[in-house]
């Protein structure tokens, strides 16, 4: 009999241990379980070693009490399935004490039945206390994948979500290869000498207006986008059309991006005028076209890349303004490549004027085989009566 009872009661208090989330919080709890078990182990030995100690009266309820106490502190912290927890040991705590009384006066009468309901009713609660830990741990990983998703959107695409939700691996989720493409680099001028006590979160603003007209048109179906971002560059940012998403208009690829350059200059006029900064801060954005490349990495963090000659030639013609425009500073300048004007209709041709480089013995560094180089500029006032029609 001690031997059985000291593995039935043991059995119970490692169940309760299972069961109840026992964090660092609950250590006196842990403590009390094994210190329990030990006691358990004990007393079984004595029991069965000199047959005098009647075991059952003294570990079956100090178990069970155990057990109860453990379920509410748990209980007590919210945790819902320690609710049937302690029902069920309740019950079958309160049938064991009337069994053992039933024995103990020698009469057989319905209490002698207590531990058999008793176990019964704790078998039915620990069942519920079994379905709501489950449909607890169900929740508790729904919201996780949810919250993880969440936070993926910050870093990916819808499509590429969608895709990978539907079991694609992340590097077939973006075009990869090379392409031609327009690349375009966004700058804002002496953003360094703004003298305003809100200068970061000014310029953020201005560059996530920005962000948002590249957006436009994304359909994930055909991957179909006015930009796509290549990467942000404390004042400014890089971006591409063309590649790795198709501009789903009828323009061509350079007419496409210059069409984006004039709506990124008037969305930062506007960002300015909201914050009294007209004819004080400016923008400047090199364009380039050439070939670029998209591709993930084969070793480290597996993060969707595109470079590619194009990217470097729209950086140095941004720069350009500073070497040939840098007395122009009260203006927006949008500086092009030969290859870009070419494409153009003759209507867009028209806003440009042309600069040979040769004859001022100058050369762009990294496409020195340019000779011309086309720009224009946009004044605040000229944007505003844009606007205004």
């Amino acid at each position: 009999m001690g031997f059985w009872s000291t593995v039935s009661t043991i059995s119970l208090l490692w169940f309760c241990y299972q069961s109840l989330p026992l964090q660092n919080k609950h250590r006196i709890w842990k403590t009390m379980v094994f210190t329990m078990i030990a006691v358990d182990v004990g007393l079984g030995s004595l029991t069965m070693i000199f047959q005098k100690v009647d075991y059952m009266f003294i570990s079956a309820p100090a178990s069970l009490l155990v057990c109860t106490l453990l379920s509410i502190r748990c209980a007590w912290d919210r945790y819902s399935p320690a609710i049937y927890l302690i029902l069920g040991w309740s019950i079958f705590f309160l049938g064991v004490l009337a069994s053992l009384i039933s024995l103990k006066s020698g009469e057989f009468n319905i209490l002698s039945y207590g531990m058999v309901f008793g176990f019964a009713l704790e078998i039915c609660f620990f069942s519920f206390a079994l379905g709501e830990k489950v449909r607890l741990a169900e929740r508790q990983a729904i919201e996780a994948n949810v919250h993880a998703f969440e936070q993926l959107k910050k870093v990916f695409y819808p499509h590429q979500i969608q895709q990978i939700k539907a079991g694609r691996e992340l590097e077939t989720t973006m075009p990869t290869g090379k392409a031609k493409a327009c690349v375009l680099c966004f700058d804002i001028i002496e953003s360094s000498n703004i003298a305003i006590p809100y200068r970061d979160r000014f310029l953020e603003a201005g560059i996530k207006r920005c962000v948002k007209i590249m957006d436009q048109g994304y359909d994930a179906s055909q991957l179909t986008a006015r930009a796509y971002r290549i990467k942000e560059m404390g004042d400014g940012f890089l971006c591409s059309v063309g590649f790795p998403f198709e501009t789903g208009e009828e323009l061509g690829i350079p007419s496409s991006a210059v069409t984006l350059a004039e709506d990124f200059i008037r969305e930062f006029q506007a960002h300015v005028d909201e914050h009294d900064l007209s004819d004080q801060v400016f923008c400047s954005i090199g364009i380039a076209f050439g070939v670029i490349e998209g591709r993930y990495p084969v070793t480290g963090a597996v993060e969707y890349d595109v470079y590619g000659p194009a990217v470097i030639s729209a950086n140095r013609y941004e720069r350009v303004r500073k070497d040939l425009f840098s007395a122009k500073n009260d203006c927006h300048i949008l500086t092009i490549q030969d290859k870009v004007y070419d494409e153009l209709s003759d209507e867009q041709q028209k806003e440009f004027e042309c600069l040979n480089v040769e004859t001022l013995n100058y050369s762009i560094h990294g496409d020195r085989r340019a000779k011309l180089l086309y720009w224009l500029e946009r004044r605040p006032s000229g944007l505003k009566r844009n606007q205004a029609s």
